[in-house]
């Protein structure tokens, strides 16, 4: 078997092994709420309901072993299908329903206030004694007519990746934490300079919307401005049958 046989074997295995499966009744729910973004007249917020699970922040010294681990978790994270959600936004509460895969969107009419602001969230008619947590976000609103609009890719732009050499790409994926990504020189003051200047930002990328929680730690850590990470829901089975080489 080949390397790249194995290591496409390994992950396919590890990924499937927790598949098709939702979160069970007695483990505790997080409410990960991704951050949002709009204008003074009207803005959106994203968000999910899922198992807390691998959802901590990685210690800068963890073992590759322990990361590995925490990636599969964050893979195959078990979502809540359909669980009722409230957030609270600017002192207001807003309810909504996740689809299928716990993902729910929310929103939000303006008149808003220009800034970055707090978003918490619940999950309702979980057993009493259900531990729960909620991830907060932000909601970023802008001026109506904001001068700049940047929507930057993050792989091999802000986030050295190696996308064009996808085993490698695969590898450094489930052996990282956020403390492991590397970013470009210079990048993080770059898009400081387009924020203050008054410009919007948001990162977009290919990887699976399960990897939020690093990429959100990732651009953090390295200190680039917050904007909303749009990322693919491509889920676990669709992850595995994308690996190739």
């Amino acid at each position: 078997m080949s390397g790249r046989t194995a290591l496409t074997a390994v992950l396919a295995a590890a990924l499937l092994c927790s598949t098709q499966r939702t979160a069970a009744a007695k483990d505790p729910v997080a409410v990960l709420i991704y951050d949002g973004i709009g204008t003074t007249r009207r803005a959106r917020v994203w968000g999910r309901v899922l198992e807390d699970e691998g959802l901590d922040n990685p210690r800068p010294n963890e073992s590759r072993w322990r990361r590995f681990r925490r990636s599969i978790k964050l893979l195959e994270s078990d979502e809540l299908p359909y669980a009722r959600v409230e957030l609270t936004i600017l002192g207001k509460t807003y309810r909504v329903r996740a689809d299928k895969e716990g993902l729910f969107a929310v929103d939000v009419p303006g008149p808003l206030p220009v800034g970055s602001h707090r978003v918490s969230g619940r999950a309702l008619g979980l057993e009493r004694r259900r531990r729960q947590r909620s991830i907060d976000g932000r909601l970023l609103v802008y001026p109506a007519a904001p001068r700049t609009l940047v929507i930057s890719d993050i792989d091999d732009t802000v986030l050295q990746t190696g996308v064009k050499r996808k085993l490698r790409m695969v590898w450094k994926t489930i052996t990282s934490n956020f403390y492991k990504l590397k970013t470009y020189r210079g990048a993080p003051a770059l898009y400081q300079r387009l924020r203050k200047r008054g410009a919007a930002i948001s990162f977009v990328s290919g990887s699976p919307i399960n990897l939020y929680p690093r990429l959100r730690g990732f651009l953090a850590l390295k200190r680039f401005p917050r904007g909303p990470l749009l990322l693919k829901n491509i889920g676990t089975d669709k992850l595995t049958e994308q690996i190739k080489f």
